[in-house]
């Protein structure tokens, strides 16, 4: 029961958010990335992701486009590219994560 504990104890302490005093992991600034048939700018504030704009989707058309758009909303919030591909369009999924890591590299300090 005390491995339970201590499990639970450290899942609950990941999954808080970093506390203020930590340097912002990316610098201000907006940032293109691509990734195959997929392009988008990242503007970064405050350290923090605060919008994804998808400039370009080439594969599939718009159907897959606004397919994985929900996504963009999704990073931004979970200051994250690590969030569930759309079934059905999982490979614009993986890469529009793939394109937005790659601005994000470019923001990285």
């Amino acid at each position: 029961m005390t491995y339970l504990r201590i499990i639970i104890t450290a899942l609950f302490l990941i999954s808080q958010p970093l506390p203020a005093f930590c340097e912002a992991r990316y610098a201000d600034g907006v940032y293109e990335g691509e990734y195959s048939f997929v392009k988008v700018q990242v503007a970064v504030k405050d350290g923090k992701i605060n919008n994804i704009k998808m400039l370009h989707h080439g594969g599939g058309g718009k159907k897959y486009e606004n397919m994985v758009k929900p996504l963009l909303s999704e990073m931004v919030k979970k200051q994250s590219t690590d969030v569930d591909a759309i079934t059905g369009a999982t490979v614009s999924s993986d890469h529009l994560q793939n394109a937005v890591n790659n601005a994000l590299e470019k923001a990285e300090r």
